[in-house]
């Protein structure tokens, strides 16, 4: 049973990878699962030089999704004024329509567990990698009842979590 299971990789400068998406900005994600990645067996100590991983990329990394975060409108300033805020609710409102969310979504690994690696450089050779077990980076995201079961090994150049990089 050598190689069976799935294993997702990106490998440019920036790059996100993860089980179900790598990247999602201002998208729901419902009901879905990411089932069966693939086992990987991790030398301890030696966490940078295996290539085996379930899931890799160079910046952010994780067993659901890479990266999610809000879609360009929230992020821009000048974004709001173009859907005329006018007073808080109505501000909520917008930034609820932008912002990804994620619910009842699972991730699971193979029989020994699954593993993850967020390890590069950005284009001014500064070391990145954000990686977790469900997800690398969730930005202005919301998850609600999102699981991670059956990983081994999260491994990220400047965060790392079981459930989140950051």
């Amino acid at each position: 049973m050598k190689d069976v299971g799935l294993r997702v990789e990106a490998t440019g400068i920036g790059s996100s990878a993860g089980g179900y998406a790598g990247t999602a900005s201002g998208t729901t994600i419902k009901s879905s699962h990411v089932t069966s990645l693939r086992h990987t067996k991790i030398v301890e100590g030696d966490y940078l030089k295996q290539s085996n991983y379930a899931v890799k990329a160079q910046q952010y990394a994780g067993g659901f999704v890479g990266r999610a975060d809000i879609d360009s409108a929230a992020q821009l300033g000048d974004g709001l004024k173009l859907l005329n805020v006018l007073d808080l609710s109505n501000l909520l409102s917008a930034i609820n329509v932008v912002s990804t969310t994620i619910k009842d979504c699972n991730v699971s690994g193979m029989l020994g567990g699954y593993s993850v690696l967020a390890n590069g450089t950005d284009k001014n050779n500064k070391v990145v990698g954000k990686a977790g077990g469900f997800v690398g980076e969730g930005s202005g995201c919301r998850i609600t009842n999102g699981n991670a079961y059956h990983f081994n090994c999260i491994v990220g150049q400047e965060m790392a979590g079981g459930y989140a990089g950051i």
